[in-house]
C-alpha cells in the first residue's frame, strides 16, 4: 500500500465526476480517462513520462488494480430522480430553500437536515454514539461516499466541518457553512490547514473531517490526507454505510435526487477514540479499522494535486 495513485486526470478534471470510463496505464499504474488516453498524442504517460505498454480496465476481479479503478469510478447513475416524488416534495423543497437565508443557530440547521433526510426516506441506524460523550476537544473523521454525508453528520453531531475552499462559490451553501463556522481549506496547503483547524479549536470543542478529501466509491476507501492527525487532538472514527449512496456533479440534479424519496438505509458506527500523536503507521491502522468495520476495500488512490505526481 506504499504506492499512491492519482485521483485527478491529466485533463485536470477529477477521474470520478465526468461519467467517463477510467483506465490504468501499464506499467506505471497512473489512471486517466479513456477518452483522454485515446486523444493523447504521445505513447508516454503524461504524469510520469514512462512508456505506455497497454491499459487495465475495470472488471469484476477484486485484485488491487481493479479496486483502485473502482474507487474513482462514477456511480452517480445508481440513484435516479423520481419526478412524481419530487413533485410531492415541492412544499418541503420550498421550505428548505426559503429557510436557508434565515439560518442563524444550530437548531435551524438540524431542522433543515431533518427535512432533507425525510424527503429521501432515510432510515438511520447509529451504533456507538456514547463514544461521542468523551470530554475535551475531538475530531470526528468519516469515510466519504455520498454528498449527504455532511447532512447526516451535522444532524447527529451538530458541529462544524472542514470543507474545500471551492464550496465558497456556491451561494446556497455559503451562508450555511459560514453560520456553522466551517473551516475552508485549499488543496496542497497542509500547514495552512492545520493552522486553521487549531484556530477553530480556540473557540470550539469538536470538528468533523473527511480524511479521504474526496467522494470515493461506496465499496472502497482511498488514502487519508494527514491534516486531521497533525492537530494534536483525539480522533473518533466514524463508519458510514449506505445501501443507496447519492452523488452528482450537478448541484441542481443533486438536490432533485435528495427530494426523490430514494429509500436510503444508512448505518453509522462510531469506533473507539484514538489518541495523538499519530505517525503514518497509526494513520494507516485507523484507515484499516474503518475499512474492516465498513467492509470497504482499500484503494491506493490519493486525492492530491496531479502535479504532485508529475516528475
Amino acid at each position: 500500500m506504499n504506492k499512491k495513485l492519482n485521483a485527478q486526470c491529466v485533463c485536470n478534471n477529477h477521474l470520478m465526476y465526468n461519467n467517463m470510463k477510467v483506465v490504468m496505464l501499464k506499467p506505471c499504474e497512473h489512471m486517466i480517462h479513456y477518452d483522454c488516453y485515446i486523444a493523447q498524442d504521445t505513447n508516454n504517460c503524461k504524469i510520469c513520462g514512462e512508456t505506455i505498454k497497454g491499459i487495465y480496465a475495470k472488471n469484476p476481479e477484486n485484485n488491487q488494480r481493479m479496486i483502485d479503478i473502482l474507487s474513482v469510478t462514477d456511480f452517480s447513475n445508481d440513484t435516479k430522480i423520481n419526478i412524481n416524488t419530487l413533485l410531492k416534495n415541492l412544499f418541503n423543497i420550498l421550505y428548505v430553500s426559503l429557510s436557508v437565508p434565515f439560518i442563524n443557530k444550530i437548531e435551524d440547521g438540524t431542522d433543515i437536515c431533518r427535512k432533507i433526510l425525510k424527503m429521501n426516506n432515510v432510515k438511520l441506524t447509529i451504533e456507538g454514539y456514547e463514544k461521542t460523550e468523551v470530554k475535551g476537544k475531538k475530531i470526528y473523521i468519516a469515510n466519504h461516499s455520498s454528498q449527504i454525508d455532511c447532512i447526516l453528520l451535522f444532524y447527529v453531531l451538530r458541529c462544524g466541518f472542514v470543507l474545500s475552499s471551492s464550496l465558497k462559490d456556491i451561494i446556497f451553501l455559503k451562508h450555511i457553512t459560514d453560520t456553522f463556522k466551517c473551516v475552508y481549506v485549499e488543496r496542497g496547503k497542509k500547514k495552512n490547514t492545520v493552522k486553521k483547524i487549531k484556530k477553530y479549536f480556540e473557540k470550539n470543542d469538536s470538528l468533523c473531517m473527511f480524511p479521504e478529501g474526496m467522494v470515493s466509491h461506496p465499496s472502497t476507501l482511498v488514502n487519508f490526507r494527514t491534516g486531521a492527525f497533525n492537530v494534536g487532538v483525539p480522533i473518533i472514527p466514524i463508519v458510514i454505510k449506505y445501501d443507496n449512496a447519492i452523488i452528482s456533479n450537478n448541484y441542481y440534479e443533486l438536490f432533485a435526487k435528495m427530494a426523490s424519496g430514494n429509500n436510503i438505509n444508512v448505518e453509522m458506527t462510531f469506533l473507539d477514540i484514538e489518541y495523538p500523536p499519530f505517525d503514518k503507521s497509526d494513520i494507516e491502522k485507523i484507515r484499516t479499522k474503518i475499512a474492516n468495520k465498513g467492509e470497504f476495500m482499500l484503494s491506493r488512490v490519493s486525492n492530491i494535486d496531479i502535479n504532485d505526481f508529475k516528475q
